[in-house]
């Protein structure tokens, strides 16, 4: 894993920084509280939120003083992709609120709790455990040597991801509790369906229903008898009644025709009088005919009809509405015209001087365009300009990749091989100055045995000391080593030139691209200004022309007008002689109209006079025979059935039916109580069917809840086996990881501290350190000295990194490794061993390595340098990242 940048805005002193990270050995220095810690803080808050925090701290306190927001983004490498993390805390005056986004090859993932999620199931690591393994702080260096057995237990099994295991344990535990619990209610359950069934039993359910079965049998048997004997008492009812009815008839037929016989003596009666109410009718009718002549021939006289035709009159009148219809139309044409022409005039005016108005706006309208168009022409020089200068850079940087050794589409590969030239020469470097640093100790280590004369530890001459007798030599290696590197440093210097110059060819492309952008960019804005200035143009002479247009009409109108006029005059006086006319003809008009009403209703009154002689001869004279003969017809029956009808007779049939009656009523209602209690005995024998079903589904239930249980207790025994299986699993690696972790840390130890002082450090199962001296004392770790202390804790931290290699097999890449300030408790002669420590962890698989230090010897010692500043005046911090090829 390798952070690749950060950016800090208002992060407690930075207020917008941004850094770049590479892999490899990064030094941090700078003044202390100039913010080196902060920055590292930084990392872990926006991987880990408030659980990165240190105890007592909230998240508002992050925020920059005089800010009430803070933002820090994350980018970072891991198990080859690319994340990017951003987190943010807003401070109100009640609350703060905290947004966190997460950005994964599979999407963005938001929320403090879904990211937080995300980031432990990515490092299998949470925060603590991030941070005792990744992060070595300033002043508790010491801090796996001075904890307790059971603390430092915990600690590194949180580091060697065994603390699962006691999840998986406690997970297990609480599944097979649950079971438990679960096996104990259906038990419960169980025992209640028990003694459901022993109370279902004791009811004796079948011998209930063989009961009930027998008596419904018994009791359908006598109901069916009684039916049978039911059926012929009906059938005699039946008989007697048709008979009842059949005589019934006759007495209705006798009161029928005695009916009949009034009503056809009446109707006689009514035609006889209708007759003569109909010849009084008919005489008036004639009286008054020949009134309505002499009048009708009165109004005549003032008319041009000269006889009592009504059609005559009709004919005239109608001549008459048809040329007053003629006359009125002529009269509505006649109005009309008069008013068309007269608002034809009106509004020939009124048009004429509204559109010279129009003319005038069209042809100010026209002059705006215009005057648009040419703002809009003399705005396009600077876009084109712009274009110009665009067309030119381009040029320069075509020209400037057809000088160079690649193109734009391979620039970024060649810039990496440039970069991984640089790269290897420098570890070449590195390697000579190493080796230089070596054979100067040993000079210089001879040079003061040869000054003194005698070994300062053994009092032994010096002359054969393996150091001493290879001086001369080693001085010419010191020599020849300085040269090589000093040929290497001038071709790093040459390489270092040629990645410039490609990192200065990728910006080229990227600006290349940026500028073909722009360039279509100006064109799409040059064409389309292009487009609305000739569109306004256009639109100018448009509007001329149609101020032309409506010029000439304004014109036409005007000329109309006095010709409108004088046709409005013309008819007039059309109108006028129209109207003398309608008065003559309406005169005679009404004349007519009075005397067709009175031949109307003369001619109504004789068509009154003959219907009366028709309906007299037709309807009332056939009707008063008809009902003569109706009623001798009805006389003559009601005679003849009045002899067929017997009265004792029906006496008898009343009797005979009522007997049977009585007794079928009886019958009847012993077959109803035989029903209801058929009734009864059937919902008894449902209510038993029910609860032998309510047996055998309990039977059902018993088995079903007795196979669960036995199914729960086999997992619930499963459950314990697994349980086991963690405890021992847990053990058994605890029991791998410590004697590995021993053997790490004593090769590592070794490294770090090159002295005959100890024999080898012991971790026992239990986690007791335990230091043995060469003379096979033993020691409490607390009983180093403070450097040995520093040296001691940074080998057991290696040590689980390596550990974590070698057991992760590389699933699970290692996050950077953090030193702050790791020389504290060093002195001299151990500052030196720690190179060798970190070229050892990047050796196990840490790609980047972050060194927090003052010593000169570590930062010069980095691949990247990053020097932290605060601002005396303002308190806040800055960052400047310088690259060095000391250290691959």
């Amino acid at each position: 894993m390798q952070f690749t940048r950060i950016q800090l805005d208002s992060f407690k002193c930075f207020v917008d920084e941004s850094i770049e990270l590479q892999a490899g050995v990064t030094a941090m220095y700078g003044a202390n509280g100039a913010g080196k810690t902060s920055l590292l803080e930084g990392c872990f808050f926006a991987l880990y939120g408030a659980d990165a925090l240190p105890s007592g701290k909230n998240l508002a306190d992050v925020i920059e003083k005089g800010e009430d927001e803070a933002v820090v983004e994350l980018w970072f490498e891991h198990d080859g992709n690319q994340y990017h993390v951003r987190r943010q805390v807003r401070e109100y005056e009640t609350q703060t609120d905290h947004d966190v986004t997460l950005t994964t090859p599979d999407g963005p993932i938001e929320d403090p709790g879904p990211v937080d999620d995300a980031i432990e199931d990515l490092f299998r690591l949470d925060a603590d455990a991030f941070l005792n393994c990744a992060y070595v702080r300033q002043g508790d260096i010491n801090k796996l040597i001075t904890a307790s057995p059971s603390d430092r237990q915990d600690m590194i099994d949180q580091l060697l991801q065994l603390g699962k295991l006691d999840r998986y344990e406690n997970r297990m535990g609480t599944t097979r509790n649950g079971i438990e619990s679960v096996k104990d209610a259906k038990e419960g359950t169980l025992e209640g369906v028990r003694s459901d069934i022993d109370a279902l039993e004791d009811r004796e359910l079948e011998q209930q229903l063989e009961r009930v079965e027998s008596e419904l049998d018994e009791i359908g048997d006598e109901i069916s008898t009684l039916n049978d004997r039911i059926a012929p008492l009906e059938d005699e009812q039946r008989e007697a009644n048709e008979e009842l009815e059949s005589l019934q008839e006759l007495e209705s037929q006798i009161n029928d025709l005695e009916t009949e016989h009034r009503q056809v003596r009446s109707n006689l009666g009514e035609e006889r009088k209708k007759r003569v109410d109909l010849e009084n009718e008919r005489n008036q009718y004639v009286t008054q005919i020949a009134s309505c002549e002499s009048t009708a021939a009165d109004h005549l006289e003032e008319t041009s009809v000269e006889s009592l035709d009504l059609d005559a009159v009709k004919s005239r009148i109608e001549e008459i509405d048809r040329r007053l219809d003629q006359i009125e139309t002529a009269r509505d044409v006649a109005d009309e015209r008069v008013s068309e022409f007269r608002d034809a005039a009106e509004e020939a005016e009124t048009t004429a001087g509204e559109l010279e108005s129009d003319a005038d706006d069209l042809e100010g309208t026209a002059q705006e365009r215009r005057q648009e168009a040419d703002e809009k022409e003399s705005d396009l020089s600077d876009p084109r300009g712009t274009l110009e200068n665009v067309e030119s850079e381009l040029g320069d940087i075509e020209k400037r990749f057809a000088q160079s050794s690649t193109t734009r589409d391979a620039v970024e590969s060649y810039k990496e091989e440039k970069i991984a030239e640089l790269e290897a020469i420098r570890g070449e470097l590195e390697g000579l100055r190493g080796k230089l640093r070596t054979t100067r100790d040993s000079v210089g280590h001879a040079r003061l045995l040869l000054i003194r004369g005698r070994c300062p530890e053994c009092g032994q001459e010096v002359e054969d000391a393996p150091n001493v007798s290879s001086y001369e030599e080693d001085r010419d290696k010191v020599r020849r080593l300085k040269r090589e590197i000093q040929d290497k440093e001038s071709e790093v210097a040459a390489k270092e030139g040629t990645v410039e110059e490609a990192r200065s060819l990728a910006d080229a492309a990227g600006r290349y691209e940026s500028l073909e952008s722009r360039k279509e960019d100006l064109r799409r804005e040059i064409r389309g200004q292009s487009e609305t200035i000739e569109a306004l143009r256009e639109e100018a002479n448009e509007l001329e022309e149609e101020a032309t247009t409506k010029r000439a009409r304004a014109a036409y109108n005007r000329t109309a007008i006095p010709h409108l006029e004088a046709l409005a005059d013309r008819a007039a006086r059309a109108r006028a002689h129209l109207t003398d006319e309608m008065e003559s003809l309406e005169t005679e008009q009404r004349a007519l109209s009075e005397a067709q009403e009175v031949l109307s209703e003369a001619d109504q009154k004789h068509r009154e006079r003959d219907r009366i002689d028709e309906r007299l001869e037709e309807d009332v004279d056939p009707q008063i025979d008809h009902w003569r003969n109706e009623r001798d017809r009805v006389e003559s029956e009601l005679e003849g059935t009045r002899e067929e009808l017997d009265p004792g007779r029906i006496q008898r049939l009343e009797r005979r039916r009522d007997g049977a009656a009585q007794w079928q009523s009886v019958l009847e209602q012993r077959r109803a109580d035989l029903e209801s209690r058929q009734g009864e005995l059937r919902s008894e024998k449902g209510g038993i069917n029910e609860a032998l079903n309510e047996l055998s589904r309990k039977r059902e239930q018993r088995d079903t809840l007795s196979d669960q249980i036995d199914r729960l207790e086999t997992v619930i025994q499963q459950c314990e086996a697994a349980e086991q299986m963690y405890r021992d699993l847990r053990e058994d690696l605890r029991t791998r990881n410590v004697d590995e972790l021993e053997r790490l840390l004593n090769e590592l130890f070794d490294l770090l501290y090159q002295t005959d002082s100890y024999a080898h450090f012991e971790l026992s199962d239990s986690y007791e350190l335990t230091v043995y001296e060469k003379s096979g004392e033993a020691l409490d770790p607390t009983d180093l000295s403070g450097g040995e202390r520093a040296l001691f804790n940074l080998a057991l931290r290696c040590a689980i990194y390596q550990l974590l290699t070698e057991g992760l097999s590389g699933r699970a890449p290692l996050p950077p490794l953090i030193l702050d300030e790791p020389t504290v408790y060093l002195d001299e002669q151990h500052i030196n061993e720690l190179s060798g420590l970190i070229t050892r962890m990047r050796e196990l698989g840490v790609d980047q390595i972050i060194l927090v230090s003052h010593q000169e010897e570590l930062v010069d010692a980095a691949g990247e340098r990053i020097e932290i500043r605060q601002d005396s005046t303002t308190n806040r911090s800055h960052v400047r990242v310088e690259s060095r090829d000391l250290l691959a």
